[in-house]
């Protein structure tokens, strides 16, 4: 009896040590999870870009503490980012929801206004045309494009409505005035080319304009004086002040070659206008154009499915490059 008396207080206090260890064990768990619980209410973000504009390049940057996993979405149905750092480009103006997952459990929400592309005007795309200074009423008058173009709209200044939709027009004024005549290439009213001319009566000439030097300096210069700039060097002080044009099917095949190594990727220098190691976009991954260059040797089984070049404003010069690749799958032989 004894025996059974001496054991029982020796049970109970090892039934008071085992849960007191099972407490701060839980204890120490939950302390542990705790910590680890991020505070959602300090997720930051920092959007930046030079302008908010479609095909403007825009950077999104969580500056979240403890943060180890991210995934951005970005609101027009394109994938989702899963870096800290994203980069973005919208084809559409409008509003648009960012949405932001930190660590899974964490949720931050911006709205991002999206304007149009600014208008830049391409003077490549004007058209071109010769009109005299005047012509006499019942005189038929005769233009012509001389631009490569496919269509065409002439408008002679009397009526709002096109007198003619071919290269070549011809148009007749009934009454004397100054007109407006207008042309629009392929349907681009943005780079449409104007001129006036005097339409006089028949009886009622215009003076010819006085054509002799003037002999005192201080006085105005005679049309004879003012110096003709050659068209040819027109064109080329625009070329270089715009940089030389490639197109994005031609830059896809060179860059197609670079890879296949039959090309240097300095073909590209001169349409970078010199600086070739610009910035390009890989399926929201940022990377120099040179270091792009190696990744794609690397994974020459992607596919590029899609390509943009986007332009420094008012020039032809590449600003940066957007791809996205697909994986090309081997095909088996039956």
């Amino acid at each position: 009896m004894k025996n059974k008396a001496s054991q029982a207080p020796y049970l109970d206090n090892m039934v008071r040590y085992f849960f007191a260890a099972i407490i701060g064990i839980s204890g120490i768990i939950v302390g542990f999870k705790v910590a680890d619980t991020m505070n959602c209410e300090y997720v930051e973000i920092d959007i930046s870009a030079m302008e908010y504009r479609v095909g403007e390049l825009i950077e999104f940057t969580d500056l979240t503490e403890k943060a180890e996993s991210w995934s951005w979405s970005f609101g027009d149905s394109t994938d989702t980012v899963d870096k800290r750092k994203a980069y973005h480009i919208y084809d559409k103006p409008g509003n648009y929801e960012i949405r932001l997952m930190v660590n899974g459990q964490c949720e931050r929400l911006e709205e991002l206004i999206i304007k149009e592309r600014k208008f830049v005007l391409d003077p490549s795309k004007i058209p071109y045309f010769e009109l005299p200074e005047s012509i006499a009423v019942g005189t038929p008058l005769r233009v012509k494009d001389t631009t490569k173009s496919y269509s065409w709209e002439w408008r002679f200044g009397d009526t709002s409505k096109a007198n003619a939709l071919t290269r070549r027009a011809e148009y007749t004024y009934k009454e004397p005035g100054i007109r407006t005549v207008s042309l629009i290439t392929n349907g681009d009213i943005r780079h449409m080319a104007s001129k006036k001319i005097m339409v006089y009566l028949k009886e009622n000439p215009p003076p010819k304009p006085n054509r002799r030097r003037r002999r005192n300096a201080s006085q105005a210069v005679s049309i004879d004086t003012i110096p003709i700039i050659p068209e040819d060097w027109i064109e080329s002080q625009l070329k270089k002040d715009m940089g030389p044009y490639i197109s994005e099917g031609d830059f896809k095949t060179q860059l197609e070659k670079v890879i296949r190594e039959d090309a240097s990727p300095k073909y590209f220098t001169e349409y970078f206008c010199g600086e070739i190691n610009k910035n390009c976009i890989v399926d929201g991954e940022s990377m120099p154009f040179l270091e792009l260059c190696t990744y794609l040797k690397k994974r020459k089984r992607r596919k590029i499915t899609k390509l943009e070049l986007f332009r420094e404003e008012g020039s032809n010069c590449i600003k940066y490059v957007q791809l996205s690749l697909k994986r090309k799958w081997l095909q088996v032989k039956k």
